[in-house]
């Protein structure tokens, strides 16, 4: 599946990126595209055959850059597109909903895309740094069988919990090689006396050959407010899709209904104004009355009235009859089109149908892409490591790792679903 997402992945995101690169210079959101399609690409390019190796040789590995160079472009070209997303939702609502405020030009929309990639270039360093082939092993460091820095015997001292330190890593001054010392404090439990001692830690790193969270650079505590931020990042982009996209259909809904209404009474305004050049001989106008009828083959008809006579006058052709009726051209240009279209009613629910099509579409796949790993990394679904060690374990890791569909289909959403770019790939396509 991997392998699939990366070949479609890489193929749809370099062609919206060069179409789009071809018209660059048109407008703000053809800038965050632009950005989308890019770390897209690198997404299916880089990140992606990068897992499927991980995946294969089950995270052991030779070289610790490696490692960190795979969690850094993960980590970073994921929450990105994820923020370039926002980002295009923030400038479709002001250039909808508010185009006379100029929120967003052209300048603006590259320096946000800019800003946005410090924080996800951030994430990508502290997670590549959390990571590593490398452990931290810590030992009390003893000078014959007495702790250094202390008088306290290594048979005799326990720790605060009762276990005896033997159990616990110890290693002489004689044996150190590599490794470097710290200073440290321990609290020794010996009988009914507990105190707390200055003892020497020695710390090595130990090549552990699989890539694996490490406490090199950041400790326990910084690494779970970290996750938090992290993964937060990813809730709050979501929250905003949903919101913004909820003002903008609403809003345009709102705009296509009054623009029908206006038309609508545009309309009756337009037949009701049109005056019949009635002869001399007529009654008076005011003795008149007018009724319109819309015919069959869709012409509108107004017949004027009176005690003394009935007129019949159609409003769409310009020649007098001879039967005393007139046909007047005043309002031909107006009117003769209104009835040969489609009901407006009927135009403008297919339209907030598109819309909305459009919309839900790109929250179903954000949502279906990264719902599961959210849920995986929270503990919400549980997973037993000696799951993924089975051979079903690929069906789990095809779900895990289906937030990669969202930088499949981005192209196709943000792209090819547009009616310009589907021009313009047609017209590269004859070219070739």
């Amino acid at each position: 599946m991997l392998s699939l997402f990366s070949v479609v992945g890489v193929i749809g995101n370099a062609i919206a990126f060069y179409i789009f690169f071809l018209r660059r210079n048109s407008g703000t959101s053809v800038i965050f595209i632009l950005a989308l399609a890019g770390t897209d690409f690198v997404t299916c390019l880089v990140t992606i055959p990068f897992t499927i190796v991980f995946e294969a040789v089950r995270y052991n590995l030779r070289y610790d850059i490696v490692c960190k160079m795979y969690f850094f472009f993960i980590c970073s070209t994921i929450p990105y597109s994820s923020f370039i997303m926002a980002a295009i939702a923030f400038d479709r609502y002001f250039c909808i909903c508010h185009p006379f405020m100029h929120v967003f030009t052209i300048p603006r929309a590259r320096l946000i895309v800019l800003c946005l990639a410090i924080p996800a270039f951030s994430f990508g360093i502290i997670t590549g740094m959390t990571y590593g082939i490398y452990m931290v092993h810590d030992a009390l460091v003893t000078n014959g069988s007495v702790l250094v820095n202390t008088n306290v015997s290594v048979q005799l001292a326990t720790d605060g919990f009762g276990n005896p330190f033997p159990l616990v890593s110890i290693h002489d001054t004689g044996a150190l090689k590599t490794g470097f010392l710290l200073e440290s404090q321990i609290e020794l439990d010996r009988g009914n006396d507990s105190k707390v001692y200055d003892v020497m830690i020695h710390r090595q790193m130990l090549h552990n050959t699989e890539c694996v969270k490490n406490y090199i650079y950041f400790d326990d505590d910084f690494q779970m407010w970290y996750h938090y931020i992290y993964t937060s990042c990813y809730v709050l982009c979501f929250f905003i899709v949903i919101v913004l996209y909820v003002l903008i259909y609403r809003f345009i809904h709102a705009r296509r209904a009054m623009k029908a209404k206006r038309r609508k009474k545009k309309y009756y305004t337009s037949v009701a104004n049109t005056e019949p050049h009635v002869p001399t001989q007529a009654a008076p106008r005011e003795a008149e009355t007018a009724m319109t009828e819309l015919t069959g083959n869709g012409n509108i008809t107004t017949t004027i009235s009176n005690n003394m006579n009935t007129t019949n006058v159609d409003t769409l052709n310009g020649v007098k009859n001879t039967n005393g009726t007139h046909k007047s051209n005043d309002t031909a240009g107006e009117t003769s089109r209104l009835p040969k279209r489609r009901p407006s009613t009927n135009r403008d629910r297919t339209a907030n149908i598109k819309t909305a099509i459009m919309l839900f579409v790109v929250t179903l796949v954000f949502i279906f892409a990264f719902l599961p790993a959210w849920l995986m990394a929270h503990g919400l679904i549980e997973v037993q490591f000696e799951f993924l060690l089975d051979l079903d374990a690929r069906a789990f890791l095809n779900v895990f790792y289906f937030y990669f569909v969202y930088n499949v289909a981005n192209p196709f959403i943000y792209a090819f679903m547009n009616q310009s770019f589907r021009e313009d790939l047609k017209k590269l396509l004859k070219r070739s």
